[in-house]
């Protein structure tokens, strides 16, 4: 099996990973996420086509005060 020529590693992930308050990410880093991709991709399908199809009743910038 052929290694990786280039592994980027970025400050914030060495930061996270060596932080004991950062077990979180410990956890998300192991979890096996592509077996999960079809379920995300079918989310954020239903998200999109929810998002077309619902009339927006606020104009942008106007928040309700609940």
């Amino acid at each position: 099996q052929q290694i990786p020529l280039i592994h980027v590693v970025h400050e914030d992930d060495e930061l996270l990973a060596n932080s004991p308050e950062a077990e979180w990410y410990k956890i998300l880093q192991s979890l096996p996420w592509k077996q999960y991709r079809s379920i995300a991709a079918d989310y954020y399908n239903a998200l999109y086509h929810f998002n077309k199809s619902k009339p927006h009743s606020q104009k942008s910038g106007e928040l309700s005060e609940e």
